[in-house]
């Protein structure tokens, strides 16, 4: 390149965006050798944006000062990236061109145009038309994929590859989904340019906070603020100062549990201590009750055989009642069908006013084993104390008609133990 007489002169370079995006890149001149900076001027914008696979004319001036020694001088054009200057740019051609001794003053004479023409014309040849600035370097790198990776070993990785991060939370169903990746945007295994973003949605249970001490309204907020629901059920509690405080919690504290899961609070209600209810004794002197079981199968006539015998007495303790059942049953045996069975509930006993009857004292029941009758005799059987029958008394067969004779057809006649009853008075008592 060739300066005019007064020391200028103007060089143009072709600067081509070779990737699939816009990029904004700085023009900077580097004077190589004995050049001066200031001799060197980028004409318009030295910050530009430059479009996809677009290509811009760069015009650089010169003004080399009267004076400079006369030698070869040269530069080059540089583009920088002004995303990563440190790693995103390249480095044009080196441009030569010559200061020369200031020539004697030429004998006057007249002006020839031709010569600005030839100094159009190489000023134009010298035009570089090489790209100087791969602007574009195709920096693009892979995203991991982290799908499913605990959320610490995601980060690390993209962060690794060159990636920011931004985690974000979303509601885990199950422990294997908790602080697990759930989705990433941009998706993994495709290509993004380095310091991209990549949104991660990690699966989050809550963990359920210790509610048990405080009063419900504390309560309700803490659970609240673990994304939790909550029951409230209330229970009598003797002890004035745990009124209104939570007395336990299901699930229990600590656990995870999928965000939204109601935790049940047990809070204490304030209820004095009643009065103990008075107890007192009573007892049903004894007593004897026949029974004739009815007729319930095949003819009334046992003719000699059996019948097999079975009984029991049950004692029913029943609010302020109490209920005796005796039950019998008459089978024949040897083939026959005859059958007498059933039961008789009676009362036997009313708890004078404002009692109940807490319970029975002794065992309420009496299994009889059974046998079988072989003769028309009446047939007694002891049962002792500790029960409620003292003694049975069996007709089985008999020497005419059985079933539904009356006293002396299939029957039995129980006799009854003292019973001895523990009542409780009943109203403002607990």
């Amino acid at each position: 390149m060739t300066l005019d007489d007064s020391g200028a002169a103007r060089a143009s370079f072709t600067v081509t965006n070779t990737s699939r995006r816009t990029l904004r890149g700085r023009l900077l001149t580097r004077p190589r050798g004995a050049a001066k900076p200031e001799w060197f001027t980028v004409v318009g914008e030295a910050v530009r944006d430059f479009a996809p696979n677009g290509a811009q004319q760069v015009v650089v001036e010169l003004q080399v000062p009267p004076g400079t020694p006369p030698r070869s001088y040269s530069f080059r054009l540089d583009a920088v990236s002004e995303d990563d200057p440190d790693e995103d740019f390249t480095e044009g051609p080196s441009v030569a061109f010559d200061v020369t001794a200031a020539p004697p003053p030429p004998p006057p004479k007249k002006f020839s145009w031709w010569i600005l023409i030839v100094v159009g014309a190489v000023v134009l040849l010298i035009i570089i038309g090489v790209v100087i600035w791969l602007l574009v370097r195709d920096t693009s790198v892979t995203v991991p994929r982290v799908l499913g990776e605990p959320r610490a070993v995601a980060e690390s990785r993209l962060t690794d590859a060159g990636f920011t991060v931004e985690a974000t939370f979303v509601p885990a169903a199950d422990r294997e989904s908790h602080d697990v990746v759930q989705s990433q945007d941009p998706a993994g295994d495709t290509k993004q340019p380095k310091k991209t973003e990549v949104t991660i949605g990690v699966g989050r249970m809550s963990t359920v906070p210790n509610v048990k001490g405080l009063t419900q309204a504390e309560a309700i907020a803490k659970l609240a603020e673990a994304d939790l629901g909550v029951e409230v059920r209330n229970i009598g509690v003797a002890d004035a100062r745990q009124d209104g405080l939570v007395q336990s919690q299901d699930p229990a504290e600590r656990t995870l549990q999928p965000p939204g899961t109601v935790v049940t609070i047990v809070v204490g209600v304030f209820q004095p201590s009643p009065v103990p209810c008075k107890t007192s004794r009573d007892s049903i002197e004894s007593f004897t009750r026949l029974y004739v079981p009815p007729h319930t199968a095949g003819d009334k006539e046992f003719w000699g055989r059996g019948p097999r015998i079975g009984a029991s007495v049950t004692l029913y303790s029943v609010g302020s009642h109490v209920d005796a059942e005796i039950q019998m049953s008459a089978t024949e045996t040897g083939g026959g069908d005859t059958e007498a069975s059933g039961s008789d509930r009676f009362r036997i006993y009313t708890a004078p006013p404002a009692t109940n009857v807490q319970h029975i004292i002794g065992s309420p029941v009496d299994q009889f084993p059974g046998y079988v009758d072989t003769d028309w005799e009446l047939d007694t059987f002891e049962r002792g104390i500790g029960g409620p029958v003292r003694r049975y008394e069996f007709y089985g067969d008999t020497s005419g008609n059985d079933v539904e004779e009356g006293e002396f057809g299939t029957s039995v006649k129980v006799t009854f133990n003292r019973i001895d009853l523990q009542l409780i008075e009943i109203g403002d008592c607990g």
